[in-house]
């Protein structure tokens, strides 16, 4: 596996937490009968959303992606794909806040979803956009990047 231009290192640190949290709720949805596990997972992401989640989402929509716009094709469909899975995402977790603000426990369902989703969308980052990024924008450029994510 090639070496993760030191620009996008930061994104990719907090990759980390992403799925870790994702993985928390779909361990959290396994055994749907717990309650109390299915808040706290809930609980949990939604701590991490907004901790790191949200600002994570805008440092790559809003400084990661202009910048590779100015080598790369904005319409790329890995891009496309990523920002339509950016909106999903953010959807989910509006969802979820508004459940827990209700006093209502999410679904096991809906969480093992939400898990899952955010794992396959950090995959996308990591196998696809990540290294589509560091093909089309100059490496010490790109690393350049690093102090502003």
């Amino acid at each position: 596996m090639a070496r993760r231009n030191e620009g996008l290192i930061p994104l990719s640190r907090e990759h980390h937490r992403a799925l870790v949290e994702g993985k928390a709720l779909r361990d959290a949805a396994r055994d749907p009968s717990q309650a109390e596990g299915l808040r706290r997972a809930a609980e949990g992401f939604l701590a991490f959303w907004r901790e790191d989640g949200a600002a994570h989402f805008r440092k790559e929509e809003d400084l990661l992606l202009p910048f590779y716009g100015r080598w790369g094709k904005a319409d790329d469909p890995k891009v496309v794909q990523m920002l339509v899975e950016h909106v999903e995402l953010r959807a989910r977790v509006q969802q979820l806040e508004e459940a827990l603000e209700a006093g209502r426990t999410p679904e096991a369902g809906f969480l093992a979803d939400l898990g899952a989703r955010m794992t396959r969308h950090v995959r996308l980052e990591e196998d696809e956009v990540f290294p589509l990024i560091e093909a089309t924008v100059p490496g010490e450029r790109l690393a350049a990047l690093a102090p502003l994510l």
